[in-house]
């Protein structure tokens, strides 16, 4: 990035509050970058899905089920209620931050297996924590046959 913009980016940011869109606009001067633009990206959430069980998730499955032909997704999950209890208790207990941070990921882990056994049979894969998930996600749309690919909530934020 040359010295001019480095200056307009730091003059607007100086001069203007974070929530003014006028001066926000000015700074967004870049070209977009589509890194996966045939790709759908859906976020199932853990608390306002899947918490909520079979009655919620099953619908959703198949209307997933049923825009698979027509197109590719990303899917990502969230933890959900089940993460925030783990994180309650263990603050409770003391747990360091590290560790309840460690188990809201398993969490997040276990609702994108469940997503995805529910998707297997209409060949969806989930994506593991091995190497980056945009890389994977991209590799994965370009090459294989498969229509959806399932990210958990850890993998999900380091998409972004």
């Amino acid at each position: 990035m040359d010295n001019e913009a480095l200056n307009r980016m730091t003059m607007a940011l100086m001069g203007a509050s974070p929530t003014d869109e006028a001066q926000m606009g000015l700074l967004d001067t870049q070209p977009v970058i589509q890194i996966l633009p045939d790709a759908n990206v859906i976020k199932i959430g853990g608390q306002s899905f899947i918490d909520r069980g079979r009655a919620a998730v099953f619908p959703l499955i198949e209307e997933i089920v049923e825009n698979l032909p027509r197109h590719k997704m990303i899917i990502g999950t969230g933890a959900g209620t089940r993460a925030r209890h783990a994180y309650s208790v263990g603050l409770d207990l003391g747990v360091p931050t590290g560790v309840l941070s460690v188990l809201g990921f398993f969490v997040s882990i276990q609702n994108a297996k469940m997503i995805h056994y529910l998707l297997s049979s209409r060949s969806a894969c989930r994506l593991t924590r091995i190497g980056s998930p945009i890389r994977r996600s991209a590799a994965f749309h370009r090459t294989a046959q498969m229509p959806a690919a399932i990210l958990s909530a850890k993998s999900w934020g380091r998409a972004r």
